[in-house]
């Protein structure tokens, strides 16, 4: 937005007018300290905004998982919805469960520890760091929950209400 826009309410003639009754030296101070409160008020904001820089970092890297799962693993809204039995749930708390330290063993191929109810093959079943085991249960949550709208949506009459 222009500047006379802003001074002036959007009309540049009454711009125009406000300023030909002052010296050039006073509509410059004027416009100059438009500017600093302007600039002010940008810090302001920024400074909010920052505070909640590393909830929307943590929220990307979770979309981001989201999209990984389904661009490179073929786990689209086709895929997810015929896990029916809560599958996409258990394996997030799975992964949940690991990161909070619970290890993994499998004696004999018996499942144990974090996996106990992990839902598909042990060769699905790759945990991480703390941090990447929340991203990817985070992002599976995320997936059952658009499982379940879709699966709700009909019931409902579509989500357009």
């Amino acid at each position: 937005m222009a500047v006379f826009e802003v001074v002036s309410g959007g009309d540049r003639r009454s711009l125009i007018l406000r300023f030909e009754r002052k010296s050039k030296q006073q509509a410059i101070s004027e416009l100059v300290d438009f500017h600093l409160l302007s600039c002010a008020r940008i810090d302001k904001l920024e400074l909010e905004l920052a505070k909640y820089e590393p909830d929307i970092a943590a929220w990307r890297d979770v979309v981001a998982e989201r999209r990984r799962q389904v661009e490179s693993k073929g786990f689209d809204a086709g895929h997810d919805d015929m896990a029916t039995q809560g599958q996409i749930a258990r394996a997030a708390s799975c992964y949940a469960l690991h990161a909070s330290g619970i290890g993994t063993d499998w004696p004999d191929g018996i499942r144990n520890g974090s996996a106990l109810f992990w839902p598909w093959d042990r060769e699905w079943w790759k945990p991480k760091s703390a941090r990447e085991n929340l991203v990817r249960a985070a992002a599976l949550i995320l997936a059952e929950i658009e499982r379940l709208d879709r699966a709700a949506a009909p019931a409902q009459g579509g989500r357009d209400e």
